[in-house]
């Protein structure tokens, strides 16, 4: 019983979040729960609103950081192959230096 209440609780608790969310991003003034200081109406100084340029900017970083997380991903790929390689180059130059002491 006592967790069917906690779980009541927390929808509520998300239904009052989720209509306080719409009341404050609402387009009519008069219906806004909290108030929102605007000071400018032009994109530029918008954290909702993107001009073209701003848009372009965005997608060249997010292209830029994309493909130099697969460069890094690409290069410990290569150093941990290389550094396997020699541990298995390693342990079968052991297997012979035991092999030829055994004989």
């Amino acid at each position: 019983m006592k967790t069917l209440a906690i779980w009541v609780g927390a929808i509520i608790l998300l239904i009052i979040g989720g209509g306080l969310t719409v009341q404050m991003r609402s387009a009519d003034d008069d219906a806004k729960v909290l108030p929102f200081l605007v000071q400018v109406d032009q994109p530029e100084a918008s954290v909702f609103e993107a001009t073209p340029q701003q848009a372009q900017h965005f997608v060249v970083y997010a292209i830029f950081a994309i493909v130099n997380l697969v460069g890094i991903g690409a290069t410990i790929a290569v150093v941990l192959w290389l550094l396997h390689r020699g541990v298995l180059r390693s342990r079968a130059e052991a297997e012979q230096v035991a092999n030829s002491q055994k004989s």
